[in-house]
């Protein structure tokens, strides 16, 4: 009876050493269409620390799909710091049936797990979901975006502009890497005079491929509230009203938008001197009245 007792307590014992590798419950598919039309998993919530996660694509026929480009077979170590991973593969070729996630245990055992449930989220999201510049005060600005899908990111390089066309590089945040939920960013950039200043954010990847956010505009002249120009124009739902200030936006009707038969048209504010006009208004021309002054704009 004794060794019976003994042989239980020590099998609770060694499972207890081996802590199980347990999956996150879903992850989910993009489509890209540049450079060339391919296919990207994105999977989050791994343990962080501890041993190397590697992942493999599966398909059903339990072969390991290759990598976008390649014939071989590959996988993809999770980012300790982050939990996440992303695999970039071509939507053409077999489908993925599943995630096989495997690490070394201290005990010199392999544990896995699988992650079943891919959901096909369609085209990859814009990554920026808002940009935004305001003063602090005369002599300093504000920047500040959000992120919500975020795939070997590595950097944004934040730039400077004084006529909305020749930028320079004022400075550098480190992203995220890879996540799936919002990420919030801020910068604080010292001005390096008083006038109108355009910022733009470079978000850069890992393998050095980049892409622009749209500008934004900031004026930190004194008594310079008239709109001088709006931007951009032609534009597609969100427009810049260069002179403006946030208290020019939020006094009641005195911004208005007009279409050519003269019906107002819905507006809201997404900046400090920025709006985005009602999506559902078709293409064409429209006006727009900014106190006294009144400005021709085309929406593409």
């Amino acid at each position: 009876m004794k060794k019976f007792y003994l042989l239980i307590a020590l099998v609770v014992f060694s499972i207890g050493l081996r802590a199980q590798l347990t999956c996150p419950s879903v992850a989910f598919q993009y489509s890209l269409s540049s450079p060339t039309p391919h296919c990207v998993i994105n999977v989050s919530g791994f343990p962080t620390g501890g041993p190397t996660i590697v992942l493999n694509l599966v398909a059903a026929s339990g072969a390991l799909i290759p990598e976008f480009g390649t014939t071989n077979d590959f996988e993809v170590n999770v980012n300790p710091a982050s939990g996440s991973a992303s695999f970039y593969y071509d939507c053409a070729g077999p489908g993925v049936h599943h995630i096989l996630a495997k690490r070394l245990a201290a005990n010199g055992t392999i544990e896995d797990c699988q992650v079943t449930n891919i959901i096909a989220a369609g085209p990859l999201p814009m990554k920026l979901t808002a940009f935004n510049g305001r003063l602090e005060n005369e002599t300093s600005v504000d920047l500040a975006w959000t992120s919500v899908v975020e795939m070997d990111s590595y950097k944004y390089e934040v730039e400077r502009s004084a006529d909305g066309k020749n930028y320079i590089k004022v400075g550098t945040i480190k992203a995220a890497g890879a996540s799936n939920e919002a990420i919030k960013y801020s910068f604080k950039d010292p001005l390096p005079g008083s006038g109108a200043f355009y910022y733009r954010l470079k978000q850069v990847d890992i393998d050095g491929k980049f892409e622009y956010s749209k500008s934004v505009y900031v004026n930190s002249k004194r008594g310079s509230s008239a709109v001088t120009k709006v931007f951009p124009n032609p534009f597609v739902s969100e427009i810049q009203l260069i002179g403006a200030t946030s208290a020019d936006l939020n006094i009641p009707g005195n911004v208005k938008v007009f279409n050519m038969t003269g019906q107002m048209i819905k507006w809201r504010i997404t900046g400090a001197n920025a709006i985005a006009i009602d999506e559902s208004a078709p293409k064409g021309m429209y006006l727009i009245k900014i106190g006294e002054a009144t400005h021709k704009l085309v929406k593409n």
